[in-house]
């Protein structure tokens, strides 16, 4: 990575790890959320199925998840 990257990664504010955002979602009411889009995830140092597993944690039954590929983005979602 460029050293900018990595001084972003490295401060305060530059990255959010897979369990601060599992931290993050579990102050969300799950129950109102008509999906959970999970995006801007590493190609390099994550993967879907890692994500998926600490997500899932939190949200178990959560049957409206979705992970954007960083190419393809996701397909469109109905919204009530």
């Amino acid at each position: 990575y460029p050293a900018s990257v990595k001084q972003r990664v490295r401060g305060d504010w530059g990255h959010l790890s897979n369990s601060q955002a599992s931290e993050l979602l579990c102050e969300l009411q799950p129950d109102k959320l008509q999906w959970l889009v999970l995006a801007h995830i590493s190609e390099k140092n994550n993967c879907k199925k890692l994500v998926l597993e600490q997500i899932q944690e939190v949200f178990p039954r959560h049957e409206r998840l979705v992970v954007a590929d960083q190419q393809k983005g996701f397909d469109w979602l109905e919204l009530a």
